[in-house]
């Protein structure tokens, strides 16, 4: 099958290069196709020409998708930052709503423990003033 394909791509070759042959013994043609080219030559500069600012412009919007990209880049990390801060931040005010809660607890402990100790002294005062009293009977 490679063969007969190869076959059919050589026998094309020979007929174009045949034609190609019979276009170039006729003068006319030849100055035909001279006369193109030369007529080509301003076209030509010019689509290098233009060819060349459609570079540059292209190299520069490059450039700036590049800086586009980085900036994207940095406020990403900034996102990123401003939530761990954000994020410190709610932990920072849990940490101190904690605290307060547990200096609230151990100000009830402390007044309590000021009320029984008011009271243990009142008791002793009742206990001291009843000793008086039982001491008071047996005397008299």
């Amino acid at each position: 099958m490679g063969d007969s394909s190869r076959k059919m791509d050589v026998e094309k070759l020979i007929k174009v290069s045949d034609d190609l042959v019979d276009f170039f013994r006729d003068e006319r043609d030849v100055n035909n196709l001279a006369q193109h080219l030369e007529s080509s030559k301003p076209l030509r500069s010019q689509c290098d020409a233009d060819y060349t600012d459609v570079h540059s412009f292209l190299q520069d919007y490059q450039k700036k998708l590049g800086l586009s990209k980085k900036k994207a880049d940095e406020e990403k990390s900034e996102v990123a930052a401003d939530m761990e801060l954000d994020l410190l931040q709610k932990e920072l005010e849990e940490e101190l709503d904690r605290e307060l809660l547990f200096r609230d607890q151990f100000r009830v402990i402390v007044n309590d423990i000021s009320d029984l100790q008011l009271q243990s002294i009142s008791v002793k005062e009742r206990w001291k003033f009843l000793g008086k009293l039982e001491q008071d009977e047996l005397r008299a």
